[in-house]
């Protein structure tokens, strides 16, 4: 209302829409149209005239903020010399602490920060009958810092998933990190724990699939959901 085009300039006009607060993830699939029907004006010689403004329908739809923003945290193996098969030589009485076991980089994709709030890796031992008797501690480490330590999820067993609490890390849009898993071994005196046993590490689809394990966030506060988090890594058998 009040815009005056002087003969022969060409004027934009826009309709912005803004969505309602109730708008939810169960409206996301739905589509809304707008038509231009009538633009309606008043010409030189005071004369009001309405006309059709000829445009085409205009379609459109509301998308989470991940979405928007093609948020994802991608997973990849790092350093193949910590994560490849290989003896690690342990102490007959005393515990053999700050091992690397697994080495990956964090990628947050996208136009977001992401905040790390809870991480997990799996893992698995032979020989042993429970993973607690060949590890007493997990840490992780980014870019050469230590941000958290780890706790089984469960009580005992050969497979267990291990629980970093509290991460609150955050990667910048567009950084990658480098992250390195460690573990404190037992002592080889531990009766369940025995020369030639062997222990491994992963982060696996079955990890990311769980965000009460592996929790990350957007900027806007939102859980990235398991499509948005992406690639896995796996050392060999220690």
């Amino acid at each position: 209302e009040g815009a005056i085009l002087e003969a022969g300039e060409t004027g934009e006009f826009t309709v912005a829409v803004s969505g309602a607060s109730v708008i939810d993830s169960a409206d996301l699939s739905d589509t809304w149209t707008l038509d231009f029907t009538t633009v309606r004006f008043m010409d030189a010689d005071g004369a009001t005239i309405s006309e059709d403004a000829g445009t085409g329908l205009r379609t459109f739809s509301f998308a989470s903020f991940a979405t928007a923003v093609d948020a994802e945290l991608k997973i990849q193996e790092d350093d193949m010399d910590v994560n490849d098969a290989r003896t690690i030589e342990v102490d007959a009485s005393s515990n053999t602490d700050n091992v690397d076991v697994l080495s990956f980089t964090l990628e947050a994709e996208g136009d977001s920060d992401l905040d790390i709030k809870n991480f997990a890796v799996s893992v698995t031992v032979t020989g042993a009958t429970n993973t607690d008797d060949v590890i007493s501690n997990l840490t992780m480490w980014v870019d050469g810092e230590e941000i958290a330590s780890a706790d089984t999820v469960s009580s005992g067993g050969t497979v267990e998933d291990y629980n970093f609490d509290d991460v609150d890390y955050t990667i910048d849009a567009g950084d990658t990190v480098e992250v390195l898993i460690k573990a404190d071994f037992n002592d080889i005196e531990t009766t369940a724990f025995d020369e030639g046993d062997t222990i491994a590490f992963s982060i696996s689809e079955d990890l990311t699939d769980q965000n009460t394990l592996i929790d990350v966030e957007d900027e806007s506060g939102e859980n990235l959901v398991d499509a948005d988090i992406t690639g896995q890594v796996t050392s060999g058998a220690f």
